[in-house]
């Protein structure tokens, strides 16, 4: 059972991954709630399978709690739901998160291209720019890491990011532990040990890239 946190009255309409399953479709609409305020309801909605797939999942259960949200929340690139994720965290730790983790399920559609293409931004359009300056594409890869294994906890000279696209795991940087799973991007800093572990009793499989920094030398991965 998967659970998200919604606005009042608003519309569950996303991809998630149900019990190992493939991507499902599912959508649900939160009722009998004040637009004025956050919900306080519990909704239950059953999935439709998608095209790829005759397995029907178990129903998503979207979940509703009162919050307040910063005045400041629309004015960052994170859509409310993220915002309500991030708070909640940040509550029940009474630590502020300092891993950067975007989960593609808290972010808004934007239509593009004359209106042809819905785009999910993680990253906008040069939000990374100062963060990134004078730097140079240093690598794009998938990888995996099977099931009781893990990443030997390394850092490098670059910005690097991981999507995950399947399975789910435990990333480190800094020595923070976040759960990620698919759907999520994770920015790791320059020169940061990081490392990652799978969870979900399978592999876990991500989608990296990596900005060296300016003047970064040449790395040997295979020693890292």
């Amino acid at each position: 059972m998967v659970e998200v946190a919604v606005d009042a009255g608003a519309t569950v309409d996303r991809e998630v991954d149900v019990d190992g399953l493939d991507s499902m479709r599912t959508t649900a609409r939160v009722e009998r709630v004040p637009p004025e305020r956050l919900c306080l309801e519990v909704a239950t909605a059953a999935p439709i399978p998608s095209a790829t797939t005759s397995a029907v999942p178990a129903p998503i259960r979207v979940r509703c709690t009162p919050r307040v949200l910063p005045l400041a929340a629309g004015l960052t690139g994170r859509s409310r739901a993220a915002m309500l994720r991030l708070q909640s965290a940040a509550v029940g730790t009474n630590e502020e998160l300092e891993m950067d983790v975007r989960s593609i399920v808290d972010v808004e559609p934007e239509v593009e291209h004359n209106g042809t293409v819905p785009v999910w931004y993680l990253v906008h359009p040069r939000e990374m720019k100062d963060l990134t300056e004078g730097g140079h594409l240093e690598l794009v890869n998938e990888f995996e890491v099977a099931n009781g294994g893990f990443v030997f906890p390394h850092s490098h000279p670059t910005h690097e990011f991981y999507f995950v696209m399947s399975g789910r795991g435990v990333m480190t940087i800094d020595g923070e532990d976040r759960d990620v799973s698919p759907g999520d991007l994770v920015y790791i800093p320059p020169d940061t040990i990081h490392s990652l572990r799978p969870t979900g009793g399978g592999a876990i499989h991500c989608f990296c890239f990596a900005v060296a920094v300016k003047g970064a030398p040449e790395i040997d991965y295979t020693s890292h």
